[in-house]
């Protein structure tokens, strides 16, 4: 029978090759291959017709090598040279050559179909010397490409694995995570199929770590508007320690939003280990941690330090005296405490959440913050 693919098995020590021959499920190839490998166990449970974790596991290596041989065949090949050439009825037509394939052969099947006239030889040596300049023309716009890149910042790294040694791939200014898995792969010098198979692991590791990257420039964009750090707790997420950094004046909602949103990308790794078959959002990770950073926040603007930091950084305050409509019950004076950067909306409605205070005066004291801004 045919063999389909061939996949590197080490088993005791041994080199084995499992096949998939034409007409086989990646999980018959596994059970056939256990069972001509007794060293490796049962193809199946004993009394049953359940196929074994050993049989499941190379099944699974089967099915994802078939997987990228498919996207491997479905890319189509790389264009290396392109350039015009008359034909002998005068019009023209583009002598293409695709990495792979014998630039002499395509030249002599183009020469037979599109410039007959000419003597073969001589049409031949031709378009092979039109390819090659096009190839040394392109291989010199790279490496200025690569010097260009070279001169441009790191703005950050991701560290990648191969073979077991981690390699640090560096993002440089203008990157994208196209073109630099694209540059991390060809400087491995990879086979075709190696290649397509590394930029498909590396790209996702480049997106994922540009996304953290946006994020926490976000963040910090978003702490330098709304005002000075108030302070910093570590907050435990899986194995990590991330800082939570608290702001004054700020609403613990969009506190919680922004550590959530900075974090997302470990934050979601580790939250798929615990939720099984529940939703995956950044809404589970603010819901989970609001009330606690609603709490730790009211306690540190409560204590001794809180109330100092407030003083010394506020911008103004503007007295506000709430008169219940029930008799017998005493007003209460309360501060709406502005500080640098904050709108006139930010600071009234954290001043109404952080006192439990519904909306119905939120114009009249936006009014109020408005014009004391406008004044200043």
């Amino acid at each position: 029978q045919d063999v389909m693919l061939s996949v590197s098995v080490s088993a005791n020590g041994e080199d084995l090759s499992m096949t998939l021959l034409r007409g086989e499920s990646p999980l018959q190839a596994a059970y056939r291959f256990v069972q001509e490998h007794p060293a490796l166990g049962a193809a199946v449970e004993p009394g049953t017709d359940q196929a074994t974790p050993m049989t499941i596991q190379l099944a699974e290596i089967l099915l994802q090598r078939l997987q990228e041989q498919e996207t491997q065949k479905a890319q189509p090949p790389e264009l290396m040279a392109s350039f015009p050439v008359v034909r002998d009825d005068g019009a023209a037509v583009n002598f293409e050559h695709y990495k792979g394939n014998d630039v002499a052969l395509e030249a002599q099947e183009f020469c037979q179909v599109n410039i007959p006239a000419l003597e073969l030889g001589q049409c031949v040596g031709q378009l092979l010397n039109g390819a090659q300049q096009v190839m040394l023309q392109r291989e010199r716009e790279e490496q200025e490409q690569a010097s260009k890149a070279a001169e441009k910042k790191v703005v950050l790294e991701v560290p990648i694995d191969v073979n077991g040694e981690t390699m640090r791939l560096g993002l440089r200014e203008g990157d994208d995570s196209s073109s630099a898995s694209d540059f991390f792969c060809r400087s491995l010098n990879l086979g075709d199929q190696d290649y397509a198979i590394c930029v498909s692991s590396v790209q996702p590791l480049i997106d994922a770590k540009i996304r953290d990257f946006m994020a926490q420039q976000q963040q910090q964009q978003q702490q330098a508007q709304s005002g000075p750090p108030l302070f910093e707790i570590p907050i435990q997420i899986g194995d990590r320690l991330l800082p939570m950094a608290f702001t004054l004046g700020e609403n613990p909602a969009d506190t919680t939003i922004r550590f959530c949103d900075a974090q997302w990308g470990f934050i979601s790794t580790v939250l798929q280990s615990y939720e099984e078959g529940g939703a995956i959002t950044k809404d589970l990770c603010v819901n989970t941690l609001f009330s606690t950073v609603s709490k730790m926040l009211d306690e540190m603007l409560a204590s001794e330090e809180g109330i100092a930091l407030t003083d010394r950084e506020k911008l103004f305050s503007i007295e506000v005296e709430l008169t219940p409509e029930q008799e017998g019950i005493a007003s209460r004076q309360l501060s709406l405490n502005v500080f640098p950067g904050q709108t006139a909306e930010a600071a009234v409605s954290a001043f109404l959440n952080q006192n439990g205070i519904g909306d119905e005066a939120k114009g009249a004291l936006m009014d109020m913050v408005a014009n004391r801004l406008a004044s200043i």
